[in-house]
């Protein structure tokens, strides 16, 4: 089942709703940020965060970073939103570029411990393709 998800595209004015995602407990125990966090992706001309939003409510986040023609990812589910099925929603939306963005394949590093994330890509056709410093690398090629 896709859910439907929408993308609001944060800029400096949403830091307090980005703050309000990586203050989750169970999105800081793996997405540690940095006191210029909040520049960097609200201003950074190859970065894009959007704020996930499900019937109007902030849900999470999806950071995107852009490099050549790939896109390294990062998808934040605030907890009261979590196994709802919305990052496989998220997943769904990249692999078919409903989001209109210049990529060709689709990279995320996620913490070898972060069992339920890493199984996510996995069983959305992620192929692992490196692992190091405690990451696993997975890739997805749209082609």
């Amino acid at each position: 089942m896709h859910i439907k998800i929408d993308y609001i595209l944060f800029d400096h004015s949403n830091a307090i709703d980005i703050l309000k995602i990586h203050t989750d407990s169970t999105i800081a125990e793996y997405i540690n940020i940095s006191s210029n966090f909040i520049r960097y992706v609200t201003e950074s001309n190859d970065v894009k965060y959007f704020g996930l939003y499900m019937n109007g409510i902030l849900v999470g986040g999806l950071q995107v970073d852009f490099v050549d023609d790939q896109i390294n990812i990062a998808i934040m589910i605030i907890q009261n939103f979590q196994k709802m099925g919305i990052a496989t929603s998220v997943l769904t939306d990249l692999k078919d570029n409903t989001l209109n963005l210049p990529y060709k394949k689709i990279n995320v590093s996620i913490e070898s411990k972060n069992k339920v994330s890493l199984l996510l890509f996995e069983h959305n056709g992620f192929t692992l393709v490196d692992s190091k410093d405690n990451l696993n690398i997975y890739e997805y090629n749209l082609d």
